[in-house]
Parts: C-alpha cells; sequence; structure tokens
C-alpha cells in the first residue's frame, strides 16, 4: 500500500523537476519581451527642394537630441507621441543651411527641456547664431551675422494637455561687408527681430490624433546706416498648426500650415525718392501661406522615414525690387530619423 501510494507522488515530483526548466525560460522570454529597451539617442536629417517661379532653393538640417531619462522602444505609445506624452527632459544640436539664388542661410543653435513638478511644468530655451548672406538679392549689405534666442514656459494642466507662452529674438551682432571692387556702397544693418505668443500641444488618450497650434506677435525694428539710411519695421500675426492622425502604430500622416499677415513700413527716405525709386511702395501689407502634407513611417519604433509636398505664397516686401523676391512655390520634403 506504501509503495502504491509513493509512486503517484514520485512522478509528479519528476515531472514538475523537469518542467521547471522550462517554465523558469518561458518566463525569462516573457520579461525579456516586456523588459523596456531605452532609446537615450536621437539623431535625424531634413532635406527639401524648394521650387519658385524665378528660383529654386534647397535646405538642409540635421539635429542630435539626448534624452538622459531614455525612451522605450517598446512603449505602447505609438513612436510620434511619445515626446509628448511621457515628457522628458532633453538637450538637442540642431545645424541647418538653406540656400537659393536670393540669399543664404547657415546656422546652428543648442538647448533643451526640463520638466518639473511631476512633469506638470516645464522650460525649454534655445540660443545659437545664423549668418544670412543677401548679396545676390542686395549687393549693398551682402550679408549679417544674428544670435537667435528662444524661451518657453508652460505647463500641463490636464495629463495630455498641454499650454505655454513662448518669446523667440534674432538681434544683428555683426555684418559682412561687399568686396571693394563690387562697385555696391556699404549698408549695415542693426536692430531686433522677435515674436512673442502661445502653444498648445494637445492628443487623443487612444494616440489617434495630436494637436499642436502656436500663434504669435512679430515685432521687428531694423535701422540702415551707409546707403540710404533710415529705420524698417514690421508688425504682424503669426499662427501655426500642426495636426497628425495616427492610422497605424508605425504609421502617421501630418498636415500643417503656416499664415503670416504682416505690415511693413520702410521708412529708408532715399528708398522712395520720387526722381530715383528704389523700392516701388514703402508701406505694405504681406501675407504669408505656407502648406505641408505628408506621412511618417517608423519601423521596429528605431527608425523613421517621413516623405511631404508643400507649397505657399508670399508677398512681395517694401525692400529692394528683386523680382525674384514673392509669389508662389512649390516643396518636396524628406526626413529621416533613428533612435537607439
Amino acid at each position: 500500500m506504501t509503495r502504491t501510494r509513493l509512486a503517484p507522488s514520485l512522478l509528479v515530483a519528476v515531472v514538475v523537476a523537469l518542467a521547471l526548466p522550462s517554465i523558469a525560460h518561458a518566463q525569462e522570454l516573457k520579461e525579456e519581451k516586456q523588459a523596456k529597451i531605452p532609446q537615450r539617442h536621437e539623431f535625424g536629417v531634413d532635406f527639401a527642394l524648394v521650387f519658385a517661379h524665378r528660383y529654386n532653393q534647397s535646405n538642409l538640417a540635421a539635429r542630435y537630441v539626448f534624452t538622459p531619462e531614455a525612451l522605450d522602444r517598446r512603449d505602447d505609445v505609438v513612436p510620434l507621441l511619445r515626446r509628448h506624452v511621457r515628457r522628458p527632459d532633453e538637450l538637442h544640436v540642431v545645424a541647418y543651411h538653406f540656400g537659393s539664388q536670393i540669399d543664404t542661410m547657415t546656422g546652428a543653435f543648442a538647448g533643451g527641456s526640463l520638466h518639473l513638478f511631476d512633469k506638470r511644468l516645464y522650460l525649454a530655451a534655445d540660443g545659437g547664431i545664423t549668418f544670412t548672406n543677401v548679396g545676390d538679392y542686395d549687393g549693398h549689405e551682402d550679408g549679417y551675422y544674428t544670435a537667435p534666442v528662444r524661451g518657453e514656459i508652460g505647463g500641463y494642466p490636464l495629463e495630455l494637455l498641454g499650454v505655454g507662452a513662448y518669446w523667440e529674438a534674432r538681434p544683428v551682432i555683426d555684418h559682412t561687408l561687399p568686396a571693394a571692387d563690387s562697385g555696391f556702397a556699404e549698408v549695415h544693418r542693426s536692430g531686433l527681430d522677435q515674436e512673442i505668443g502661445g502653444v498648445i500641444n494637445f492628443s487623443l488618450p487612444t494616440d489617434r490624433l495630436l494637436i499642436r497650434l502656436l500663434g504669435g506677435y512679430r515685432i521687428t525694428d531694423w535701422t540702415f546706416t551707409g546707403f540710404h539710411p533710415g529705420p524698417m519695421t514690421i508688425r504682424g500675426a503669426h499662427v501655426h498648426a500642426f495636426v497628425s492622425y495616427q492610422a497605424q502604430v508605425e504609421l502617421s500622416y501630418y498636415l500643417q500650415a503656416d499664415v503670416r499677415y504682416e505690415t511693413w513700413h520702410n521708412d529708408r527716405p532715399l528708398d522712395d525718392d520720387p526722381l530715383t525709386p528704389f523700392v516701388d511702395g514703402v508701406h505694405r501689407t504681406v501675407p504669408f501661406v505656407d502648406v505641408e502634407a505628408g506621412l511618417i513611417y517608423w519601423f521596429e519604433g528605431r527608425l523613421g522615414f517621413g516623405v511631404a509636398l508643400g507649397g505657399g505664397w508670399v508677398g512681395h516686401p517694401p525692400t529692394y525690387q528683386d523680382p525674384r523676391v514673392g509669389g508662389g512655390s512649390g516643396r518636396l520634403a524628406a526626413t529621416f530619423t533613428t533612435r537607439f
């Protein structure tokens, strides 16, 4: 009787002993699949070709973002929304070059963001330097340097709703001179180009929709010395909207638009000389509209590929009458992002 009773117990013990390694391995695989894959680094490149009636332009920008807290490659939140939903602190560096037959702009900036009080409050700041060469457009001025800065402060009254205010400025800090044998008289620009406004970020709990709205007011005061001295001012509203629809975890479609409506006053007296008119109409309203539609595909949450089509129209500002300035344009853009 005793051996009869022990036999089943012994059999169970053997089966359990044999099964334990398999159970442990399965548990390890489950934990491995659930483990976080940190992504502290992000590198991206953006490229665009702009086609206009009288000129073409190419834009190139490269960016690096360091996230100390690290994003999670296996996060349930779709890749495009992770920074908005998780709100990690970050540091970033961006370099860019925009070039056309009219002017070129080359620069770089660095900055970051900090989140406080359980990520309910955020602070963000950027600073850099930019060189703008307008020699092909106005040989009298040649080029000038600015030191762009931007600050933003805001909070999240709701988990997926962020509200903030920003201020950005581009003070002119130096200039270059036209070549001695160019035949152009020198023009030096000084002053400040700035914008102040508010921003709203919002997404749905399902991650299907992300909306970013920005509204600002531009205040620009430049003073020109040398050839045709005098001030120039710009005042106007700026609205930006970005809407993204996440069709799948890997695929997002987006639409964004920029609209500006500005009043320019060119008070450089010699520009409006009736005997030798340099500018046709020194006080103007200058509208600007730009729209872009695109998609972004994320492969395994670590490689992002995007393409977009865009275009817009800008009015002619009351500056030197180069016929290439103003009018409509089209744009083809591509972007690549990797997180690791």
